[in-house]
């Protein structure tokens, strides 16, 4: 339920909106992942336990230290070149076009067209529960932005790690 309220305060904070129409043809998970989107969260199904993480700038809230990592670690530093994106069309459900969801302005950062030797590479995201185009281009950028921040980390480590939920943010010292 805590990663459920820090949905809705992050939301809340940003003065965005869900709303929309749905139907039981639909289906409870696509249901609930636009509902998220709507205000920067992902479902996740984490065995067999209901959360979500929900995309905004985050505070390490727990460290862990090398002492504390048995046997091997593998760290990839970012997304490869080819998954890179750098330019997304952000779309949502506008009320002069008969609530049909209409593709808004590219979000995209010319340093990163640049890093990616000037080829602007697309991605389309759709926000259907979404009626602004300002709050469906905020949300474009946060998920452009967590797109080239990415990170993965795999190790063995102590049982204190175990309270480290998927999307928090944490502090590693190796």
């Amino acid at each position: 339920i805590g990663a459920f309220v820090a949905a809705a305060n992050v939301a809340d904070a940003n003065g965005w909106k869900v709303g929309g129409q749905v139907t039981s043809a639909d289906g409870d998970w696509s249901i609930l992942t636009n509902i998220l989107a709507s205000g920067g969260g992902v479902p996740l199904d984490r065995g067999g336990r209901l959360s979500c993480f929900v995309r905004s700038p985050k505070v390490a809230t727990f460290t862990l230290r090398s002492d504390e990592v048995l046997g091997s670690r593998k760290v990839t530093t970012s997304t490869s070149f080819r998954d890179r994106v750098n330019t997304i069309i952000p779309s949502c459900r506008q009320e002069a076009q008969k609530w049909e969801v209409v593709a808004g302005q590219a979000v995209s950062v010319s340093d990163w067209i640049d890093d990616d030797g000037g080829e602007i590479r697309t991605e389309e995201i759709a926000f259907p529960l979404v009626s602004s185009y300002v709050q469906a281009h905020q949300l474009a950028t946060y998920w452009l932005c967590d797109s080239r921040e990415f990170l993965e980390l795999e190790v063995t480590a102590k049982p204190r790690a175990l309270n480290v939920d998927v999307g928090d943010c944490i502090e590693v010292e190796l």
